[in-house]
C-alpha cells in the first residue's frame, strides 16, 4: 500500500514560518512513525509527500529533510509551475489563510488563478497515479480530494462551529469548507478524540452518510528527533536575556501553547498571583508563539502594568521556543498548567505527563481523555480552584510516585506503534469498502 500525505502543516511550521502547533506534531509524527511501521511489515510500500502550496518548498526545512532521509519516504515529481503562479493565487481558492483582496483584483484574477491551480492539481493527481498511490491522507490546510484516489482526512476539533468567537472569521470559513469536503468527498474521517467524534456526530448527523468514522488518538510526540535537550544553564541565558528573574529547578509552573483566547492564560496568571504570597520562590513561565486576538500582547502588557520592572516580575513570558529548550523547561518544572476552555485533544497534557511532572488541566471537552487518572482536573473558569490546585503541587502535598505510575499507564494509550497500526488498518478498511 503506497500512501500519500499532504504536508503543508509541516512546511508552514518550520522555524521560518511559525511555531509547531499540535496539528504540526500530529502530522509529523504520523508520517515519521508510519515510515518505520511500513519498513517493518511491508518494505515495498512507499510514502509520498506533496503539498498544495508548492512555494513553501522554496525555503529550507529541516523537518522535511529528516523525513526524506528515510528509505521509503519521497516527494513526488512536481510539475513545472507557471512563472506567474503566486502563493496568493492558491489562497484565492481557499486552501490556506487567504489575505483580504480588493474586489477589483478578485474579479480580474479569480478565473485565471483558478485555471492555473487546477492545471497544477491535475498534474499532481497524474504523478500520484504514476507512483501507484493507493490512498491519500489530506491535511488540515490542504484538503482538496482527488477524484480517482480514495482520500481520508483528520478532524482535529470542531471549535470554529462550537465557539466561533474564539476564531478568526476566515478560519471559520476555511473549516466550513474543510468539513464540507470531509462529509461529501472523503471516504474516511479520523477524529483525534471521542469528544471530537461526539461533536461531529451531534452537529452534523444529517450530513454523515456512508463515511467510515474512526477515533485514533495522537501518538506521544518525541519532540524533534534531532534536537537534544539544552542544559538548564542555556535556558537561564534565555530567561536572563528577557531581563527576568532566573529560574530555580522545580520552582516554577509552566504553560506552553499558542496564545489564543480559548487557552485561558489570564486565569493562570490570576491563580498564580493568588498563591504567590505563600510561595514567593516560585515563578510562572509562559511559552508560546503569537496566535490571534492579540492575546500575547495583552498578557505582556498586563504583566508590565503589574510589575513595571521586569527583573522583579515572577511571571516570565517567552516567545516560541524550539524543542531543545522546551524539553528542558518541562523536565525541570514543578508542574504544567493547561486550563484551556476547549481542546480537540490536548497534546501538551500527554507531553507533560511523559516527563513525569504534575499536570493541572480542565475537566472539559477532550482533556480528561488525554489526562486520564494521571492529571489534576479543575473548572477552568474558577480561578480559586485553579489556585488551590497550584498550591497543592507547590506544597508537595501530592504523591509524585503515584502520579508517575498513573502517567506511565495513561501514556500507554498513546504509543506510536498503536497509532500507526490503527491508521494503517483504517486505510485498508477504507480501501476494502
Amino acid at each position: 500500500m503506497n500512501i500519500a500525505y499532504e504536508i503543508s502543516p509541516i512546511l508552514s511550521a518550520s522555524g521560518f514560518f511559525g511555531d509547531k502547533s499540535g496539528v504540526y506534531r500530529i502530522t509529523f509524527d504520523l508520517i515519521s512513525n508510519m515510515s518505520e511501521h511500513l519498513l517493518a511489515i511491508d518494505p515495498d510500500s512507499k510514502i509520498f509527500l506533496y503539498t498544495l502550496n508548492p512555494y513553501l518548498l522554496l525555503e529550507p526545512n529541516s523537518d522535511l529533510d529528516y523525513l526524506l532521509a528515510k528509505k521509503n519516504v519521497f516527494t513526488i515529481s512536481y510539475p513545472k509551475l507557471p512563472v506567474n503562479l503566486r502563493l496568493d493565487d492558491i489562497d484565492s481558492i481557499g486552501l490556506a489563510f487567504r489575505p483580504i483582496r480588493k474586489l477589483r483584483n478578485l474579479i480580474n484574477n479569480f478565473f485565471i488563478d483558478r485555471f492555473r491551480f487546477q492545471n497544477y492539481f491535475s498534474e499532481l493527481e497524474k504523478e500520484l497515479a504514476k507512483k501507484q498511490v493507493s490512498i491519500v491522507h489530506l491535511s488540515e490546510t490542504g484538503f482538496i480530494p482527488f477524484k480517482n484516489i480514495p482520500c481520508v482526512i483528520t478532524i482535529n476539533d470542531l471549535i470554529p462551529f462550537l465557539y466561533p468567537q474564539w476564531q478568526r472569521q476566515e478560519t471559520v470559513k476555511i473549516h466550513l469548507r474543510k468539513l464540507n469536503t470531509a462529509l461529501k468527498m472523503c471516504q474516511g474521517i479520523i477524529c483525534i478524540s471521542q469528544n471530537t467524534k461526539k461533536d461531529l456526530v451531534t452537529l452534523f448527523s444529517k450530513y454523515i452518510k456512508n463515511q467510515n468514522i474512526e477515533v485514533i488518538y495522537p501518538s506521544l510526540s518525541n519532540f524533534h528527533p534531532e534536537e537534544l535537550p539544552a542544559s538548564f544553564r542555556e535556558v537561564q541565558k534565555i530567561v536572563k536575556k528577557n531581563n527576568a528573574q532566573l529560574l530555580v529547578e522545580g520552582k516554577y509552573f509552566l504553560f506552553f501553547s499558542t496564545y489564543e483566547p480559548r487557552k485561558n492564560i489570564a486565569s493562570i496568571i490570576i491563580a498564580f498571583l493568588k498563591i504567590q504570597k505563600n510561595f514567593k520562590d516560585y515563578k510562572l513561565v509562559l511559552v508560546g508563539g503569537d496566535g490571534w486576538g492579540n492575546v500575547r500582547e495583552k498578557i505582556i502588557k498586563g504583566i508590565q502594568e503589574h510589575f513595571p520592572l521586569a527583573e522583579e516580575s515572577p511571571i516570565i513570558a517567552l516567545n516560541f521556543l524550539s524543542d531543545k529548550y522546551l524539553q528542558t523547561l518541562l523536565k525541570n518544572c514543578a508542574g504544567v498548567v493547561y486550563p484551556s476552555l476547549y481542546e480537540g485533544f490536548g497534546m501538551p497534557i500527554i507531553e507533560a505527563l511523559s516527563y513525569g511532572v504534575p499536570v493541572i488541566t480542565s475537566d472539559l471537552s477532550s482533556m480528561p481523555e488525554a489526562g486520564g487518572d494521571a492529571a489534576i482536573y479543575i473548572n477552568p473558569r474558577d480561578t480559586q480552584e485553579l489556585a488551590d490546585a497550584m498550591a497543592k503541587v507547590a506544597s508537595d502535598s501530592i504523591d509524585k510516585k503515584i502520579n508517575r505510575s498513573l502517567a506511565i499507564k495513561q501514556l500507554n494509550k498513546f504509543s506510536w506503534e498503536k497509532n500507526v497500526c490503527q491508521h494503517h488498518e483504517f486505510y485498508a478498511k477504507v480501501l476494502k469498502k
